[in-house]
C-alpha cells in the first residue's frame, strides 16, 4: 500500500509540472492563432494625413489577406498605436506592440522620427519597415530599419536635373523646418544635380506658427524661376495658393511627401502646373493596381497617395516572406535574400542593406491629374 502511495504521489508531482511547464511555455509550443503586426505613425496632430494613408493601405491589404486563408493558414492581427508625432509616444508604442507580440513592426512615417528612433530599433532588435521615410541618411546602413520607398538622392537628384534641363537657373527652397532629416537632405540631393553655380535661396518655415501669405510675399521678393516646397500636404497647400496669387507664371516644384491627390483637392485651380517626382503613376493600367486603386477608394473614399501604395505592399512583401520561411527571427535575412517583390506597378528590390530600389519619374499636375512627363 505504502509502495502504491508514493506511486500516487510521484504520478501527481509528474504531472503539476507537466502542467506548469506547459502553462509556462505554451506561447512557445502552440504557435499563436494569429500573426501579429504592429503599426506605429501619426494619426493626430502634426503630419496625421501621411500616417493615415499608411494604416489605410495596410488595413486594406491585411483585410484581402485575410479574406484569402490569411498567412500559411494563419490570420493576421494589425495592431495600430498613434504616435502624434512625439517621440516619447512613439518609444512607448514601439515597447508596448513588442509586448502585444508583434513580430514585425510598420513605421514611423517621417524621417526624422526614423533617425531618432532606429538607435532604439536596433537596441530592442525588431525588424522595423517604414513605408515612407526617405532621407539617405538612413542608406547603406546594416541594421534592423528596412525602407520600401526610394531615397531622397534619387528623388531629388532627379528633380533637381530636370529643374536644370528647362532652363532653371535660380531657385528659392522653402521648407518645413520640423522634419529636418528630411527635408535638408532633399535640398543637399536637388543642388548636386542641379548645380552649385545657380542662385538657390533657402527659406525655413515653422508650419505651427507661420503666416503664410507673409511668407509667399518674402519668396516672391528674391524673385527666383521657381520655388521648391518641400512640406506635407496641406502647408504644401497653402504656400501654392498664396504664391499663385501674387505671381501667377511662377513655376513651382514639390517634394514628393506632398504627392496626394489631397494635395490637388486642396490646391484646387492654383495646382496647375506643380512639378514632383515618384515612383508612383496615378494613371497607370495595369490589373493589380486598377483593382487595388478602386478597392481602396471604395474603403475609404478618397484615392491613395504613395504613403497607402508602400504600406500596402510592404504587408504582402512581410507576407512572401513568412511563406518562404515562417520562422520571424530570421524575417529581415528572409526578405534580403528574397530581394524583389511584387509591386502595385511592377517587381521593386530590397538591397542588402534593406534599401528600396525604385526609379522615380517627373509628374506634372494637368487637368486636375498627376501626369507623367517625359524626362529623356
Amino acid at each position: 500500500m505504502r509502495l502504491r502511495a508514493r506511486l500516487i504521489i510521484i504520478i501527481f508531482l509528474i504531472s503539476v509540472v507537466a502542467v506548469v511547464t506547459f502553462i509556462s511555455f505554451k506561447d512557445k509550443l502552440i504557435p499563436s492563432r494569429s500573426i501579429k503586426i504592429g503599426l506605429f505613425v501619426t494619426l493626430t496632430g502634426v503630419y496625421p494625413d501621411l500616417g493615415r494613408q499608411i494604416r489605410d493601405g495596410a488595413l486594406l491589404a491585411v483585410e484581402e489577406i485575410n479574406k484569402n486563408k490569411g498567412i500559411n493558414g494563419r490570420q493576421v492581427d494589425l495592431i495600430i498605436k498613434d504616435n502624434r508625432y512625439n517621440f516619447k509616444q512613439a518609444l512607448e508604442n514601439i515597447n508596448s506592440l513588442i509586448e502585444e507580440g508583434s513580430i514585425v513592426l510598420i513605421g514611423p512615417a517621417t524621417s526624422s522620427q526614423a533617425m531618432n528612433l532606429l538607435p532604439i530599433i536596433n537596441e530592442k532588435k525588431v525588424l522595423t519597415i517604414s513605408p515612407s521615410a526617405s532621407s539617405s541618411l538612413l542608406t547603406g546602413k546594416d541594421d534592423y530599419f528596412i525602407r520600401v520607398r526610394q531615397s531622397n538622392r534619387d528623388d531629388a537628384q532627379m528633380l533637381g536635373s530636370y529643374a536644370k534641363k528647362i532652363g532653371i537657373n535660380s531657385i528659392s527652397f522653402i521648407y518645413d523646418n520640423t522634419n529636418l532629416i528630411y527635408t535638408n537632405d532633399f535640398i543637399d540631393n536637388f543642388i548636386s544635380s542641379f548645380g552649385t553655380s545657380n542662385t538657390t535661396y533657402s527659406i525655413p518655415f515653422d508650419p505651427d506658427v507661420v503666416n503664410f501669405k507673409n511668407l509667399a510675399s518674402h519668396i516672391v521678393s528674391y524673385k527666383s524661376d521657381a520655388v521648391l516646397i518641400i512640406a506635407e500636404i496641406y502647408s504644401t497647400a497653402l504656400l501654392i495658393q498664396n504664391l499663385r496669387k501674387l505671381d501667377k507664371k511662377v513655376v513651382i516644384f514639390s517634394s514628393p511627401w506632398a504627392k496626394s491627390n489631397r494635395l490637388i483637392e486642396n490646391t484646387g485651380i492654383y495646382s496647375e502646373g506643380i512639378i514632383t517626382v515618384d515612383s508612383v503613376d496615378d494613371n497607370f493600367k495595369g490589373d493589380v493596381y486598377q483593382r487595388y486603386r478602386k478597392a481602396f477608394f471604395e474603403r475609404y473614399g478618397y484615392y491613395p497617395g504613395f504613403g497607402a501604395d508602400t504600406s500596402y505592399e510592404t504587408i504582402f512583401m512581410i507576407k512572401k516572406a513568412l511563406e518562404t520561411n515562417p520562422d520571424p527571427a530570421k524575417l529581415k535575412e528572409t526578405i534580403i535574400n528574397i530581394s524583389e517583390f511584387d509591386g502595385l506597378q511592377g517587381r521593386f528590390k530590397i538591397d542588402r542593406f534593406g534599401d528600396a530600389v525604385r526609379k522615380p519619374f517627373i509628374l506634372k499636375i494637368e487637368n486636375k491629374n498627376f501626369v507623367r512627363i517625359d524626362n529623356h
